[in-house]
């Protein structure tokens, strides 16, 4: 029975995490949103509003 709860609590952890991909290019700007058509200019951006979207829980 442990077992099972310990399988389903690490199920229930790993289904929440959804991975975000932000693109960075020399030819970017910062003010773009970090799509492959619009990417950063710098990684700097990117760590940015990568780590204010993990303390927020956006997906």
């Amino acid at each position: 029975m442990r077992s099972v709860f310990l399988y389903l609590l690490i199920l229930t952890a790993l289904s929440s995490w959804t991975p975000i991909d932000f693109y960075v290019s020399s030819k970017g700007n910062d003010t773009n949103p970090g799509t492959k058509e619009k990417p950063f200019s710098s990684l700097h951006k990117a760590q940015s509003i990568s780590q204010s979207k993990n303390k927020s829980g956006e997906k």
